[in-house]
């Protein structure tokens, strides 16, 4: 579901995502792309299409 979400976001022209997450569910954001710049901070950036 969470692909689902940031694959529609990126449809409408999303280029970055941001979220808090919980120590515990940091391995299932970074499964789907995201990183993290902060503790608790998750992010997910998207290329810019040509």
């Amino acid at each position: 579901m969470l692909r689902d979400a940031v694959e529609w976001g990126v449809a409408q022209g999303v280029e970055r995502f941001q979220l808090n997450a919980e120590p515990k569910a940091r391995t299932l954001y970074e499964r789907v792309g995201f990183t993290a710049p902060g503790e608790r901070l998750m992010e997910l950036r998207v290329p810019p299409r040509p």
